[in-house]
């Protein structure tokens, strides 16, 4: 027995001696489970270890981007191919969510994202927004997949192995505890609802929001047709992260972002005005930064109550990324207006029928980027 209790306290020295070491070589920031060593971010500040649980709230709504609005900064030294694959991942939110990243203007842009290297952990993020700066360490993602993945914690989400619900699906299998089980609340450790929101969706085995991690393995249970499901991180958005994000930040029901050189696009009803709804679209066009923006309304179609009002429908189109950016013109009646340039390189344009006559068909409009 005595051997026992002297063995014991020997492994609680220990402890806290590996404890008090990693505190004097350098202080460490957990964040989703990655160590960040804030001597490495090149001043950028970095949440401290004692804040770490209560930023943990995913759903907490303070957390998120307001209207899905994510400034950012690159570092110019994180290579080619690493900057390559961040705009590919920004560019892939953008295509299937309501989600847009603008670069950052210092006067305009108080909290935001910045693409950096941290030498202690090779690729982490805080899960929403934080306020202020705050990093993204890229320093080895393993491509586009893994930045994806990283977006989805700044854009307010955990991993999916924690969801509160997990034990129904999953079995987690630790091989060893580390250090951080010690101290810190690790990734693998199961959310309660107050912290994890699923928004009403199935547990997803094939979601972005898995994660590699050398500490533990998971195994997907038999479900009820007693079939075991595969489970694999995907390095895509799944179908069930887009209805999740969209959920989140309240994405309007139709429209979309649009990256692509030229383009067309119409008002839901346009080609079944049979359809008695009430409509709120959205468009973005992002052109590249040499690029200005052309748009044409071909056709236009909406409920007039008289010659100076377009108080109930109208089509919208502003000088910017989002409906904040200045107003170029506001549209409605049936008189197609001439074309629109916008004198930067984003446009947004938002369509509202608040109406549910069938004999209005809506608009249809195309764009096209050009150089200056």
């Amino acid at each position: 027995m005595a051997q026992v209790y002297n063995i014991f306290w020997v492994k609680c020295v220990l402890i806290v001696l590996f404890g008090v070491l990693m505190q004097e070589s350098t202080s460490y920031v957990l964040i989703e489970g990655d160590k960040m060593d804030e001597s490495s971010v090149r001043g950028v500040q970095t949440p401290q270890i004692k804040d770490v649980r209560s930023k943990r709230a995913t759903m907490n709504k303070h957390r998120l981007w307001k209207f899905g609005v994510i400034p950012y900064e690159i570092d110019d030294d994180l290579g080619f191919d690493r900057i390559t694959n961040i705009k590919a991942a920004m560019k892939h939110w953008e295509v299937v969510t309501c989600i847009i990243f603008v670069e950052r203007d210092p006067i305009e842009h108080e909290d935001y994202i910045r693409f950096t290297q941290i030498l202690e952990c090779t690729c982490c993020s805080d899960v929403g927004k934080m306020g202020d700066r705050q990093v993204v360490g890229v320093t080895n993602c393993g491509g586009v997949g893994g930045i994806i993945h990283e977006l989805g914690h700044v854009i307010g989400f955990h991993h999916e192995y924690q969801r509160p619900d997990r034990d129904e699906y999953i079995v987690i299998i630790k091989e060893k505890p580390t250090y951080e089980d010690f101290f810190f609340n690790t990734p693998t450790n199961k959310l309660s609802p107050r912290e994890f929101d699923t928004l009403g969706e199935p547990f997803d085995f094939d979601s972005i929001m898995h994660e590699y991690i050398e500490t533990f393995t998971t195994r997907p249970k038999k479900g009820k047709n007693g079939i075991v499901p595969k489970m694999h991180r995907n390095e895509l958005l799944s179908a069930i992260d887009i209805r999740k994000t969209k959920k989140l930040y309240k994405c309007p029901e139709c429209g979309r972002t649009y990256l692509d050189k030229k383009g067309e696009f119409t008002s839901p009803q346009y080609y079944n005005n049979l359809i008695d709804r009430k409509y709120s679209c959205e468009w973005r066009i992002k052109a590249i930064k040499e690029e200005r923006i052309l748009l044409n309304i071909t056709d236009l179609d909406t409920f007039l109550f008289d010659s100076s009002d377009c108080g109930n429908d109208y089509l919208e189109v502003y000088d910017g990324y989002w409906h904040k950016s200045p107003l170029l013109a506001r549209f409605c009646g049936d008189k197609i207006p001439e074309n629109i340039v916008s004198s930067a390189n984003n446009m947004f344009i938002r369509y509202v029928s608040s109406h549910t006559e069938h004999e209005h068909r809506g608009f249809v409009a195309n764009y096209e980027t050009f150089s200056i």
